[in-house]
């Protein structure tokens, strides 16, 4: 079985931009493509290479993951 912290396993063809996963919670030190960090650098918006913090992304420092904004038209 091929396992991984992000991705299993991959072809030639796969890639994976800034693409991040929890090394402590997966129990996964290793992946084929991205980037492992702890839980403590995941809850960092500094670690996140590229990642739009003011219109796509959003995160409590310190408190929580990432997750994606949502704009309601009105």
């Amino acid at each position: 079985m091929n396992v991984g912290g992000l991705v299993g396993a991959k072809d030639d063809t796969a890639v994976a931009v800034s693409s991040y996963w929890d090394t402590e919670t997966t129990g996964q030190m290793a992946s084929p493509v991205g980037d492992g960090f702890t839980t403590e650098d995941m809850f960092k918006e500094s670690t996140y290479d590229s990642w739009d913090f003011v219109e796509t992304w959003m995160m409590e420092e310190d408190v929580s993951y990432p997750s994606l904004m949502w704009q309601m038209d009105k």
